[in-house]
């Protein structure tokens, strides 16, 4: 009889040591989260603006059953209450372009959750500055975690985010040429411009790569200019001393601008070098032979304005060797009369 008692006493001792801790309405739960604050810069219109992984940790001795609560910020207002969201405005509201789970998050004691939080911000949205809170109330029901959130301090996340126009960096080639199509000095130049056909400031870096004839790269030019505003066309450097030799050269433009530079402009053009020295003596050379050329051509003119006209009808009416005189029929007389 006094086994089966004790049996008995075991029995109903096994669910106070093994089963979890009993949670009343008045549990108080700490909780903790990480982030605490989310900045989000430049969000642009129409765009998913953040993806970020939200760790929510349990540090009670009770297991955790955890709401969710979004809600507007007014840094003047505080917390903006609201009762369906589907009534907050699309265009003005964070809480409408914030997506993260709202059904209940259950969170042993000790351990940590985590969701996935996602802002895509209206493409009908106003650009400025938006704020929102996230809370993590816990409790036995819905009801009862918002009535703890409204009574005590919950773990939070507070939403900072900037919302701009779509930003677009694009740029292109206003002017590239050389400064001449024949340089004699070994100073190479270039006109350089670039407009930006964008909303957004842009900074171009690069070179101008020259080759010879053959393909071969013989040298280059870095491009210094700075930063060019929407709609501003803007004139680059680009300029330098290159050993070359004489002859036909390519001059291939490349430029790298926009985020992480992504972006690309590219162009060629070709010009000439020839030393001043070798200019000289070749345009001597050619001066020289169209001088005699028109000398050459002068003195045939005269030779032939010095031939006489007695002389000239006089080779014409030489007759050819072995040739019948011609005679006028006129001055013919007939001997059979």
């Amino acid at each position: 009889m006094r086994l089966l008692q004790k049996l008995i006493f075991f029995s109903l001792l096994l669910p106070v040591f093994f089963s979890p801790a009993i949670v009343s309405a008045d549990t108080i739960f700490d909780l903790s989260v990480t982030p605490a604050v989310i900045d989000v810069a430049a969000c642009e219109k129409g765009r998913i603006c953040l993806e970020e992984t939200i760790a929510i940790k349990n540090n009670s001795a009770a297991r955790a059953d955890v709401y969710a609560q979004v809600n507007d910020l007014s840094p003047a207002a505080g917390i903006i209450p609201y009762g369906d969201p589907s009534d907050l405005p699309a265009d003005a509201s964070l809480v409408r372009w914030i997506d993260f789970y709202r059904a209940v998050i259950e969170i042993p004691p000790g351990e940590t959750a985590t969701q996935t939080l996602r802002i895509t911000a209206s493409p009908n949205a106003r650009p400025g500055k938006y704020h929102a809170i996230i809370s993590f109330p816990a409790g036995g029901n819905l009801p009862e975690a918002q009535a703890s959130d409204q009574k005590m301090n919950a773990a939070k996340v507070q939403i900072n985010l900037d919302l701009v126009e779509h930003q677009v960096e694009q740029a292109e080639i206003n002017r590239f040429q050389p400064a001449s199509a024949l340089f004699t000095k070994n100073n190479i130049s270039f006109v350089l411009k670039i407009k930006n056909i964008g909303n957004q400031p842009v900074a171009p870096t690069g070179e101008i790569i020259i080759y010879n004839k053959g393909g071969q790269e013989v040298g280059s030019l870095s491009i210094a200019g700075g930063t060019i505003a929407p709609d501003e066309v803007k004139d680059f450097s680009a300029a330098g001393k290159l050993a070359l030799g004489p002859g036909k050269f390519k001059a291939m433009l490349n430029l790298d601008y926009g985020q992480n530079n992504g972006k690309n402009l590219t162009d060629i053009v070709y010009f000439s070098y020839l030393p001043l020295a070798l200019f000289i003596a070749l345009l001597a050379i050619i001066l020289g032979l169209l001088y005699g050329a028109a000398w050459f051509i002068h003195k045939k003119r005269q030779e032939k304005r010095s031939v006489s006209p007695m002389e000239k009808n006089g080779d014409e009416l030489e007759a050819e060797p072995g040739s019948v005189p011609r005679h006028h029929h006129k001055y013919v007389i007939n001997l059979k009369k």
